[in-house]
């Protein structure tokens, strides 16, 4: 099974061309990491390759081998914003970031029941809004029952298994570091620490599942830019759980949608500098919070 994985990535140009010479070690570590997964996983992602047709390219093949993977799918999303990547496999990458709903609508409801318990008011939608590397985005009215308009809200929602999955593949990441480091002499590439980097990776990528850190920023940026015109920042809701997010749901477009004339996307983008960047970094404050992904 790993010989075919390894087949697969040999055929595909992950490396942008003046990084090319790093393309076995790159092939070689996800092989690694791959045959260190349960056997049942490995299992899994070898015979959805076999659901793929024929004439799938070697870049859809990638693509489905990243989403069985929750810490290989943000590498894939953090690879795509790469500058000097071959065009397609950049766009091919970037679906990464707009797939199809992997969760039935039936089971995120049910998830959705079980964190907010007896709610009442609670209507659920069975549209998935956005879905990343370890959550699901669903939208919910909830009618308090005073007369009031209903409240549209987002629920950001743990994927199942993602948890376990991501705590598997976090396991063997410092493996990996290590297997490579011992093997850059084998590539030709100087020493580099490996093991300290993915380490560092690997910290970030646990934040994932920290739901109850995301709501503390939610609550952090509000305060923060309370008295910014120009940022609104979704409210936390109280039907907040560990696992699940509840927040305000907020209506607009990227900034760089090319339909968003040229007049607004100048300001956005000031006010993106300004705000996101200039404000935080001027604070007098002791610590700031920055937005990581502006």
């Amino acid at each position: 099974m790993v010989d075919l994985i390894r087949a697969l990535l040999e055929s595909i140009d992950i490396m942008p061309p003046a990084y090319a010479r790093y393309q076995p070690m790159v092939v070689d570590g996800l092989v690694y990491f791959l045959e260190h997964l349960p056997a049942e996983r490995l299992t899994a992602i070898v015979a959805e390759q076999a659901t793929l047709p024929i004439e799938a390219t070697p870049d859809d093949r990638l693509v489905k081998l990243l989403r069985q993977c929750p810490t290989l799918h943000k590498l894939g999303q953090v690879v795509s914003h790469e500058a000097g990547l071959d065009p397609a496999l950049r766009a091919r990458l970037q679906t990464l970031e707009m797939l199809p709903p992997s969760v039935g609508s039936a089971e995120l409801h049910e998830i959705v029941r079980r964190e907010t318990g007896s709610v009442r008011g609670l209507t659920i939608g069975d549209e998935t809004l956005a879905e990343g590397s370890v959550a699901v985005v669903v939208p919910f009215e909830f009618d308090s029952g005073t007369g009031r308009p209903a409240k549209r809200g987002v629920f950001k929602v743990l994927k199942p298994q993602a948890e376990e999955r991501l705590r598997e593949e976090l396991a063997i990441w410092p493996q990996v570091g290590e297997y490579l480091e011992e093997r850059s002499a084998h590539y030709g590439l100087p020493s580099l620490d490996f093991a300290k980097t993915l380490e560092g990776v690997r910290g970030l990528l646990l934040n994932e599942i920290r739901l109850d850190l995301e709501q503390q920023n939610l609550v952090r940026a509000g305060a923060f830019y309370a008295n910014s015109p120009l940022v609104v920042v979704p409210k936390l809701l109280s039907f907040s759980t560990p696992r699940m997010t509840a927040m305000q749901r907020l209506d607009g477009r990227k900034v760089t949608d090319p339909a968003v004339p040229a007049k607004v996307r100048r300001k956005l983008a000031r006010a993106m500098v300004s705000e996101l960047i200039a404000k935080p970094f001027w604070t007098r404050s002791k610590t700031a919070l920055i937005h990581a992904d502006p």
